[in-house]
């Protein structure tokens, strides 16, 4: 993944009271890895509707920004969709004759005991379409 680091592979000695000590070996987990790519995306009036290919992989859902922006620098906003079965999301309420910018990337959620812990994998393409 671009911008982040695997951690590297632990590997460490489990000592028993019978004498049959076991080796283990800690690796990364490949969670939120997965590239989603924008199917197609159109525009109807203020509002703008995406589909893409649903995963195959465990994922808890999607994350769509978009940004009049090219280069998200200003302007950006992001919705989640929580249903990982999800294929098409629709963004309202979006100023009329505007160039918008999107693109969108998977998560995964895992539940700790005091807050809950978010892997993203990487941003899809950056597809754009203007409102009518």
């Amino acid at each position: 993944l671009q911008g982040y680091a695997t951690a590297p592979a632990v590997t460490f000695t489990v000592k028993q009271e019978n004498g049959n000590d076991q080796k283990v070996t800690l690796t990364a987990r490949s969670t939120g890895e997965t590239i989603v790519e924008i199917q197609n995306i159109k525009a109807s009036g203020n509002k703008i509707t995406l589909t893409w290919k649903k995963t195959t992989d465990r994922v808890t859902g999607y994350e769509i920004s978009y940004s009049t922006s090219k280069d998200f620098s200003s302007g950006v906003k992001t919705i989640k969709i929580e249903d990982r079965n999800s294929t098409s999301a629709t963004i309202k309420n979006l100023k009329n004759k505007t160039r918008y910018y999107v693109r969108m990337r998977t998560y995964t959620k895992t539940s700790g005991s005091n807050y809950d812990y978010y892997t993203y994998g990487p941003w899809s393409e950056v597809k754009n379409v203007t409102t009518e």
